[in-house]
């Protein structure tokens, strides 16, 4: 009897984790592709003397002097320099011009769990205004209105940013195009990816928190080749 019990509460929480996670598709219309910026050789790179910072271009000529308390590169292909000083934040290209002065605390999107020495997204820029954020491009155009409340990267996801609008969480790419709604509590990758595929097959495990506790969902997106949904 005892034994017949233990199997009927193993059932029953079986048939709860089923109820609680529902498994379905995330459909990537082909609008809504991008393509991540290939860096094909390295023009710039940093200078530290006496501890402040510069830019150098890959023949040594000094771009901009070692005086800055820190530099970030977003693409060392490309001129666009964010450049830090004494909390003035500022963008410089390789004549040492003000760039994107329209835009306030610009700043380059660190990447996460990226197997790769290129530390942020090499395409865009994150802006802030009136303690919202959006995103431009290197040549200042606006990708989205500042209406986030925040911008990050998406582990493993480069190209993908969670954004957080309205307390919830959702994912857009660097195209600025919606992939999940910005309704979830919680997003993460799940663990089905390989690095020859750069991880952009990977699915989403988002969470909601009810009532009744968590509930989860796998997202994955829709592909040429068929696979078995993985809960």
């Amino acid at each position: 009897m005892k034994k017949k019990y233990i199997v009927m509460i193993v059932l029953a929480l079986i048939i709860a984790i089923i109820v609680a996670i529902s498994v379905y598709n995330v459909v990537i219309e082909q609008g809504k592709k991008y393509e991540k910026e290939e860096v094909k050789q390295y023009n710039y790179f940093l200078l530290k003397q006496n501890n402040s910072y510069g830019v150098i271009d890959k023949k040594g000529n000094i771009i901009i002097e070692a005086e800055y308390e820190e530099i970030k590169i977003p693409n060392p292909q490309k001129a666009v320099f964010v450049c830090y000083q004494k909390e003035n934040t500022k963008v410089l290209n390789e004549r040492k011009e003000e760039i994107l002065a329209k835009y306030n605390n610009i700043q380059p999107i660190r990447l996460k769990n990226i197997s790769s020495d290129l530390m942020y997204e090499k395409s865009i820029l994150k802006y802030e205004q009136d303690g919202k954020y959006g995103l431009i491009d290197f040549g200042g155009k606006e990708i989205t209105k500042p209406k986030y409340q925040e911008i990050d990267t998406l582990p493993y996801k480069e190209g993908e940013l969670i954004v957080k609008q309205n307390d919830k969480l959702g994912v857009i790419n660097i195209k600025g195009n919606e992939l999940i709604q910005p309704k979830f509590d919680g997003i993460k990758i799940d663990e089905y990816y390989t690095e020859q595929e750069n991880y952009q097959n990977a699915g989403y495990i988002v969470t909601n928190k009810t009532e009744e506790g968590y509930r989860y969902r796998l997202l994955r997106q829709k592909r040429k080749r068929n696979f078995k949904n993985r809960i």
